[in-house]
């Protein structure tokens, strides 16, 4: 009796189902259309509540005169739910020269913003 040689099946049927299940994923149903679709889309970012995002609203809610404080640090940890003084500060610092460049002010004392 001679035994035939077995043929691992995992192999064949992974790579077969890795294309199925990519088929699958790739074909958008009427839900993630109606969600796309809705959704509306900036190119290159993705809109959401980021570290940056909560900075940003600490800055106006504080104003430009106010600088960058230990308190506000404080403030946006706490907005952002995740502790991280050290990425806050910077998170901070940049929204605080964002803000300052996009309103065109060279004296951020000149900010009304309170």
């Amino acid at each position: 009796m001679a035994t035939a040689k077995k043929i691992p099946t995992s192999a064949t049927t992974s790579t077969k189902a890795k294309a199925e299940t990519k088929k699958q994923k790739s074909i958008p149903t009427p839900e993630t259309k109606q969600e796309a679709a809705t959704t509306p889309k900036t190119p290159g970012v993705r809109a959401i509540k980021s570290r940056s995002f909560y900075a940003g609203q600490v800055i106006a809610k504080h104003g430009l005169a106010a600088g960058v404080t230990d308190a506000m640090v404080v403030e946006l940890d706490t907005a952002y739910g995740a502790p991280n003084p050290r990425e806050s500060l910077f998170c901070l610092r940049n929204s605080w020269h964002a803000v300052r460049g996009f309103n065109g002010l060279d004296n951020p004392t000149a900010n009304t913003n309170k």
